[in-house]
C-alpha cells in the first residue's frame, strides 16, 4: 500500500524521469525506515546509497543545496551533542534530504517532529514506554518527507501570504 502511495505522489508531481527517481528515493527511504524501526540502526552503506540517489536527482534537476546541507548538518549535530534527542543517522538523513530540498528541509523536520511527538504521547498514554524510550526516528522522517511532498504548494502559498 505504501509503495502505491509513493508511486501515486511521484506520478502526480513529476515528469517521467523525475518520477522514477523520486519513486526510487521514497521506496529506499521507506526501506531504511523499516530497517531502523526493526533494528534501531541505519547502516552507513544505506546512507551512502541514499546520498547517491539524491545526488542523481540533483544532477538531473541541475540544483544542489550544499550550503543548506552543511547548515542542516551543523545545527542538527549541535542538537545531537546537547540533547542526545536525535541519532547520528537521523542527522545524516536530514542533511542528505537538505541537499535535495535546501532550506525547505525545515518543513520535513517539523512534520517529523510532529509525527514523532504524537507517537510518543500515544506510547506514554497506553504505558508502553517511559519518557526515556528511544524511537526509531527514520520512519517519522519518511512520513515528514511524504507530507512535505504532498503539501508543498500549500506550504508555499501560506509562506507567500504570511511574508507578503
Amino acid at each position: 500500500i505504501t509503495s502505491g502511495i509513493c508511486g501515486l505522489i511521484c506520478y502526480i508531481k513529476y515528469s517521467n524521469v523525475e518520477m522514477i527517481m523520486h519513486f526510487i528515493l521514497l521506496l529506499f527511504l521507506l526501506y531504511i525506515s523499516l530497517l531502523d524501526w526493526k533494528t534501531k540502526e541505519v547502516k552507513y552503506s544505506h546512507q551512502l546509497i541514499l546520498l547517491i540517489i539524491v545526488l542523481c536527482l540533483n544532477i538531473y534537476q541541475a540544483k544542489i543545496y550544499i550550503i543548506e546541507a552543511i547548515i542542516t548538518l551543523i545545527v542538527l549535530l549541535f542538537i545531537l551533542l546537547i540533547t542526545k534527542g536525535i541519532g547520528g543517522a537521523d542527522v545524516n538523513i536530514f542533511a542528505i534530504i537538505s541537499l535535495l530540498l535546501g532550506n525547505r528541509v525545515i518543513y520535513v523536520y517539523l512534520f517529523s517532529l510532529l509525527y514523532g511527538t504524537i507517537y510518543s504521547i500515544y506510547l506514554l498514554v497506553i504505558k508502553k514506554a517511559s519518557r526515556k524510550h528511544q524511537l526509531a526516528f527514520v520512519l517519522f522522517i519518511f512520513l515528514g518527507f511524504i507530507s512535505y511532498l504532498i503539501l508543498e504548494k500549500e506550504i508555499y502559498i501560506i509562506n507567500y501570504l504570511l511574508l507578503k
